[in-house]
């Protein structure tokens, strides 16, 4: 993962990271725990995937039957 300006984490990056799609590097790491925005960017991510998480996935992933006789 690679900042995008040379400044701060990528916003792709810190999605991979709210996601916990990916472990942050050490540089990273380092640079949460220094910036002023990123670290509350990378919270605001974490909540929503963490609201998400809490609703589960059955309700949203299985439509009723009606839906597949349509298709």
């Amino acid at each position: 993962m690679t900042p995008l300006d040379g400044t701060h984490i990528a916003a792709d990056d810190l999605h991979l990271l709210a996601l916990a799609e990916v472990d942050a590097s050490a540089a990273e790491r380092a640079h949460l725990a220094a910036c002023v925005e990123c670290p509350g960017e990378y919270l605001a991510l974490w909540q929503v995937v963490q609201l998400g998480r809490a609703v589960g996935f059955d309700s949203l992933l299985t439509p009723p039957a009606g839906v597949w006789a349509g298709i």
